[in-house]
């Protein structure tokens, strides 16, 4: 399991090749006590990549279908 309590630094990074833009598609996520507390995806909503913690981060670009992509995450705990 992933360190992602208060204070925690972490990245998480996957392979990911969607096949369809008709709904959200999570490649990673780590549940919590009553929600996930980060999610790497594709996020319908603006039709980019996505990764989400407290805030979202999005993609400059639409994804291209059917294309390996390389996704990373980053949690920064210090703000910078």
């Amino acid at each position: 399991m992933l360190g992602t309590g208060a204070g925690q630094s972490f990245t998480v990074s996957a392979w990911v090749c969607l096949t369809s833009t008709a709904h959200f598609a999570t490649a990673v996520s780590q549940d919590g006590s009553t929600w996930s507390v980060f999610y790497l995806q594709y996020a319908k909503t603006g039709n980019r990549w996505a990764f989400s913690r407290n805030t979202r981060a999005l993609s400059s670009a639409a994804p291209r279908l059917r294309t390996w992509t390389h996704l990373v995450g980053v949690y920064d705990a210090d703000g910078g």
